[in-house]
C-alpha cells in the first residue's frame, strides 16, 4: 500500500554519540537508556529492579522536518546491539510513541543481554520504518441506519463493515459503533459523526484490534464511542493522501555517558 523511499545515511560525531542524519529531514539520536545486571526478582517477592529483567534498553529519538510521523513499522524494521567484541542480539520493545504534532517518535530498542563489566561504548545499528504523511483528504459515507453486519461501500476503496453497535463494555458513553475493514488503514488521521439532521454528534475513540497473517495485517477493527444513542448516521473520514513508507538507517555509538 505504501510507496518506499529510502534516504543515503551521513553520519556527524557531536560528543560520544555518533547520531544518523537522513537527508537532513530526519534525525537519529539516543535518548535515554537502563541497564540491569540483577533483577533480584526473587529477593523481593516477585519484583525486580526497575520493573525490568536483565538485559539493556536504549530510547532512541527520531525527529523530522519534513512530513510528520503516522506510524512505525515494528514488523520490518531491524535492529543489532554489539558490545565491539560480542553481537548482543537486540530487538524493538513495545513503548513506541508518536508526538501530538506528529514531528517526533520515540522508539525502544531492547536486548536481553547488559553490558560487561569495563565496557565503555556500545553500538546500535539498524533499520526504522516509519510511514510518514502530511496531506488529508476528507470523504464521507451516505447517510444510513446502520445496523451490525452491514457491508459499507460508499466510499470506493475504503470498503467496511459494521461490526457492532451498542452500549460499550465500560465507560459512560450510551452508544459505540465498531468498524471493520478487511486491510490495514493506517490513512485513517480522523473520524466525525453526524446524525439525520446533519449535527455532529461528539465521539472518541475506543479500542483498535489487528490481525495478521505471513506479515501482512488481514483485518483492522476500530471502535468509536459516541455521546448519544443514534443508529442513523453519515460518517466522515479524513484520511492521508500522502502516505509514504521511509526506510531510515541509523548506525550508533553510544557511550555510558549519553550525549554532550
Amino acid at each position: 500500500m505504501y510507496m518506499k523511499s529510502k534516504y543515503a545515511a551521513a553520519f556527524v560525531i557531536l560528543g560520544t554519540i555518533a547520531p544518523t542524519i537522513c537527508h537532513a529531514e530526519i534525525t537519529v539520536k539516543p535518548a535515554g537508556m537502563q541497564i540491569v545486571w540483577d533483577s533480584m526478582k526473587d529477593k523481593f517477592g516477585g519484583f525486580t529492579t526497575y520493573n525490568a529483567s536483565e538485559g539493556l534498553s536504549v530510547t532512541l529519538g527520531i525527529e523530522t522536518t519534513d512530513k510528520g510521523f503516522i506510524d512505525f513499522n515494528k514488523r520490518e524494521s531491524k535492529v543489532t546491539i554489539s558490545d565491539g567484541e560480542n553481537d548482543m542480539g537486540g530487538k524493538f520493545g513495545i513503548w513506541d510513541r508518536i508526538s501530538d504534532d506528529a514531528k517526533s517518535m520515540s522508539v525502544v530498542v531492547e536486548s536481553k543481554e547488559p553490558l560487561q563489566a569495563g565496557a565503555e561504548s556500545f553500538a546500535i545499528k539498524g533499520e526504522l520504518l516509519a510511514v510518514t504523511a502530511s496531506e488529508k483528504e476528507t470523504k464521507s459515507t451516505k447517510l444510513s441506519k446502520f445496523k451490525k453486519g452491514d457491508q459499507v461501500d460508499s466510499i470506493e476503496g475504503f470498503e467496511f463493515e459494521v461490526e457492532k453497535l451498542g452500549k460499550p463494555e465500560w465507560g459512560d458513553e450510551p452508544h459505540s459503533i465498531t468498524l471493520k475493514w478487511k486491510k490495514d488503514v493506517s490513512e485513517i488521521a480522523d473520524a466525525r459523526f453526524y446524525d439525520a439532521n446533519g449535527e455532529q454528534v461528539e465521539s472518541s475513540k475506543g479500542s483498535t484490534s489487528s490481525f495478521s497473517a505471513f506479515g501482512k495485517v488481514t483485518s483492522v477493527s476500530k471502535t468509536y464511542r459516541l455521546s448519544k444513542k443514534v443508529e442513523t448516521l453519515r460518517i466522515e473520514f479524513d484520511l492521508w493522501s500522502d502516505l509514504a513508507e521511509v526506510s531510515i538507517p541509523f548506525d550508533l555509538v553510544v557511550s555510558l555517558g549519553g550525549a554532550k
